[in-house]
């Protein structure tokens, strides 16, 4: 007795099927890891966290700012965000007509538009 071959819609149905059903598997299980990745990390024997004892002439700070408070960080950050955009202007001259600008095209800039 010979086989029957599987149309195209028939077998795309069912590895449409196979697929969606190994990926709610997949999203179900990343759900529960994530809710319970203490408990399992634990019944493993990972640590999550370690406790360190330090004497007091250990320095235990890890990441020092060179700011003294948030608005000398967020002054320090506007400065260097002037100077790169002032770095990145670049003027264009459109010499000969080489470029499709035409006196009355527009640049749209971040700030303002600049009319060549």
């Amino acid at each position: 007795m010979q086989k029957k071959k599987m149309s195209n819609k028939v077998f795309a149905g069912i590895s449409t099927a196979g697929i969606a059903i190994v990926l709610a598997a997949v999203m179900v299980g990343n759900y529960f890891a994530l809710t319970y990745s203490s408990i399992i990390s634990s019944y493993m024997g990972h640590d999550t966290f370690r406790v360190v004892k330090t004497d007091e002439n250990t320095d235990a700070t890890y990441f020092e700012s060179e700011f003294s408070s948030p608005e000398d960080f967020a002054q320090a950050s506007t400065e260097l965000a002037k100077e790169i955009q002032k770095e990145g202007i670049v003027l264009v001259k459109n010499e000969n007509q080489a470029m499709p600008l035409g006196i009355t095209n527009a640049l749209a800039s971040s700030q303002s538009r600049v009319w060549i």
